[in-house]
């Protein structure tokens, strides 16, 4: 049984291009099916994940003023200035 999980659970890892909500299922999902050590490969995706999650939420908080920005904007023109700054900000990320 935990071979077949284990490896559903790499499947799972391989294929998951999608939604930061499905990443963080899988993290909990690993954690609460560890319950020896974890086959190297497994534990590689599993960091990769990790740091995916973290680096997308990261530049979503950054982007929210951006975005945030364009939406105003679409009533009244937007601050060159202010979109300036805040592509600056971006690059320097």
């Amino acid at each position: 049984m935990d071979r077949i999980i284990k490896e559903l659970l790499e499947s799972l890892l391989q294929e998951s291009s999608g939604t930061k909500r499905t990443g963080k299922r899988i993290l909990n999902l690993a954690g609460f099916l560890s319950s020896g050590e974890v086959p190297e490969h497994i534990r590689q995706q599993l960091n990769s994940l990790s740091r995916l999650l973290v680096q997308q939420d990261a530049f979503d908080a950054v982007l929210e003023p951006i975005s945030l920005l364009a939406r105003t904007g679409l009533s009244r023109p937007l601050d060159a200035e202010a979109i300036t700054s805040l592509s600056g900000s971006l690059e320097s990320i």
